[in-house]
This record gives structure tokens, sequence and C-alpha cells, in this order.
């Protein structure tokens, strides 16, 4: 089982070493990212009482947090995360301008 993640005859010492080597990849690091925030999102859509508004919230939130935090361990995610959060917090300040009085 340890020699399953190994390569180019690298042989990692225990199933840590080889799941931390292969979060390194952000092929492998995106899908699951992508699938963390959908589950956050789908999470706080039903426990706030199917409320939209609020969902776009929280997954903005969570964009732009997890951004930050996954610049060690990510960058090319980052990026991709905290692209799309600026671009949903653009689009809520634009969506709550109100033209007129």
């Amino acid at each position: 089982m340890l020699n399953l993640f190994a390569h180019a005859g690298e042989v990692h010492d225990d199933v840590l070493d080889s799941t931390a080597h292969l979060l390194d990849l952000w092929y492998v690091t995106l899908p699951i990212y992508v699938l963390a925030i959908a589950a956050i999102t789908i999470v706080s859509y039903y426990a706030t009482k199917k409320s939209v508004n609020a969902a776009f919230l929280v997954l903005n939130t969570a964009l732009l947090v997890g951004g930050l935090v996954m610049y060690q361990l990510s960058p090319t995610v980052s990026a991709v995360s905290l692209s799309l959060g600026f671009t949903m917090a653009l689009i809520s300040v634009l969506g709550g301008l109100k033209v007129g009085k």
C-alpha cells in the first residue's frame, strides 16, 4: 500500500507522507477543494431554509477565506478561489446598488 503513491523509485515511509505528497499536486487538490466548497454551500443553503442570498454570502466567504488559507498548500487553488471570491463580491456589491433616489 505504501508503494501505491510512490514515484520514480521513491518509497514513502508511511501513508501520511504519501498523502501529503499527493496533495501537493494542484490537479488533485482542486477537485477536493471544489467538492468541499460545494458541500459547504449546500449545507448552508438548507440550514438557512433555502435562502439563496445567505448561501451566496457563505460561498463568497468560504472562497475568500479558503483562498487565503490554501496559499501555502496550493497556490493555483488559492488563485482560483480568490479570483472567484472577488468576482462574487463585485457581483454582490453591484447587485446591491440602487439606481435613483
